[in-house]
């Protein structure tokens, strides 16, 4: 009664179960797991087998290895992240994470029980965030333009190259927490100053050709 009850649990907290034996290599898989998938509970057998096909290929031997790496007792948990393929040919990114329940006299697992979770939003969202954060990257190293990013007081948090160059630095790092007071006229860096925290606050955008001395 134990186990139907945080077996129904999980189902309803929408993670797929599964339940397996290493050593006869017999395995459970849940509705809600086979469900994830766009499969009814039919139409995937309980064999390890089913998981290794629908895993996929660029994924399959990191996976298999942390598998292996878990049965054999090298980790203690498991967890991973691999692309399952669904019935429809798309595919879902799963957090797979399992424990050994129990183990024979030799020291064997004899049972492992773990969770399927579709994390394929917020994967896909880390995705795109690491190809922007690329894109940026590849703007900043080599824009023939001045870029720069600045805090609520106005220092430098991060540069390009072009503009530690103009300012007078080889490496972008030296310009970081200094700000235009340690660069032009008090006169040109208290107008940037002002006009840079009005946009701060006001979020309207400031367009003009200005020119500073040096200082």
């Amino acid at each position: 009664i134990s186990e139907e009850r945080w077996h129904f649990a999980l189902d309803g907290a929408g993670d797929g179960v599964w339940d397996w034996n290493p050593i006869t290599n017999e395995v459970y898989f849940s509705k809600q797991l086979k469900t994830m998938l766009g499969y009814s509970d039919e139409e995937i057998e309980n064999k390890v087998e089913e998981w290794k096909s629908r895993i996929f290929p660029d994924d399959k031997e990191r996976g298999l290895v942390a598998l292996n790496k878990f049965k054999s007792g090298e980790t203690v948990v498991y967890e991973e992240e691999y692309r399952m393929v669904c019935k429809d040919g798309t595919y879902k990114w799963i957090l797979s994470r399992g424990k050994t329940m129990s183990r024979n006299a030799e020291g064997k697992a004899t049972r492992c029980i773990g969770t399927h979770k579709d994390i394929s939003d917020s994967k896909n969202k880390e995705l795109l965030l690491a190809h922007e954060r690329y894109l940026l990257n590849a703007l900043m190293d080599y824009s023939p333009e001045s870029i720069y990013f600045k805090d609520l007081d106005s220092k430098f948090i991060r540069i390009n190259n072009f503009t530690a160059k103009v300012l007078g630095f080889d490496n972008a790092t030296e310009v970081i927490g200094k700000s235009d007071f340690d660069f032009f006229s008090k006169e040109y860096a208290t107008k940037t100053f002002n006009d840079e925290q009005q946009i701060i606050k006001t979020g309207t955008p400031i367009i003009e050709e200005e020119q500073g001395e040096w200082m």
